[in-house]
């Protein structure tokens, strides 16, 4: 059954978001249930959030393994079935390089699919992928359990942008 939601233009947030789905009453419940506690933001528990190259590179055989969302499981990263970049290429994305302790989240796609990087192994990610890097002021392990958990998936969902 259609549901529709009525809102006072001083209600739309400073998302400046008007369309229907980012005010689901599932996403206002959460929210609210979520303002409840004092939370430090991301932003502030982190010292870089970015995402992967925004260009499609030319896949080599070999060389600097570049992982996409499939490569993304529950916790863990799956070195199976990956394409590869030239060091080149790896060169020109240093800046969203993951390193160890560092957070991937999916961010296109599939929602929700997160790691822990939890080793040295060099590789480099595509734009489907956010890295949270310099995780501060709360524990690694915390952190990357609250991100999976119900509320945060509903965030994932309500700002996710584009076709799902």
């Amino acid at each position: 059954m259609a549901q529709k939601s009525i809102l006072k233009l001083s209600e739309v947030n400073q998302e400046n978001r008007i369309d229907a789905e980012f005010y689901k009453k599932e996403f206002l419940d959460n929210e609210e249930l979520i303002m409840q506690k004092k939370w430090k933001t991301l932003k502030e528990l982190t010292t870089k959030i970015t995402d992967g190259s925004h260009i499609t590179p030319n896949y080599t055989n070999e060389g600097i393994p570049f992982l996409m969302v499939r490569n993304i499981g529950k916790l863990d990263i799956n070195f199976e079935d990956i394409k590869f970049i030239d060091k080149k290429f790896d060169n020109l994305l240093r800046g969203c390089k993951p390193k160890k302790n560092d957070i991937l989240l999916s961010k296109v796609g599939t929602l929700g699919r997160l790691a822990l990087v939890s080793n040295d192994k060099d590789f480099n990610i595509f734009v489907s992928l956010a890295v949270l890097k310099g995780i501060k002021e709360i524990n690694l392990y915390y952190l990357t359990t609250f991100l999976l958990t119900r509320n945060a998936y509903l965030q994932y969902q309500r700002y996710a942008k584009g076709i799902s």
